[in-house]
């Protein structure tokens, strides 16, 4: 977790530093580096609740499906059961 998260942030700084001063004007200049703050803060949200197993119980779409216990009942068709009109 804490690797990617540094790499994220070097990416950052990258972004930052080097590729914001490439650009003459001040909207892309702007532009640029509001997009890497931006990234870097969601990157790092994205990694720390995909690898924190607690966030995995309170996240709905994150929880592992309830595994299904078998009644016992296999191979057996139709046994002792008739339908009743009335």
């Amino acid at each position: 977790m804490a690797c990617l998260q540094a790499v994220a942030f070097a990416l950052e700084l990258i972004t930052y530093f080097l590729l914001g001063p490439v650009f003459q004007s001040y909207f892309m200049k702007f532009c640029m580096m509001t997009v890497a703050w931006n990234l870097i803060r969601s990157t790092d949200a994205f990694i720390t609740i995909f690898f924190n197993k607690e966030f995995h119980t309170v996240i709905p779409c994150l929880k592992k499906p309830a595994s299904i216990a078998s009644s016992g009942n296999r191979d057996q068709k139709d046994i002792g059961i008739t339908p009743t009109t009335d």
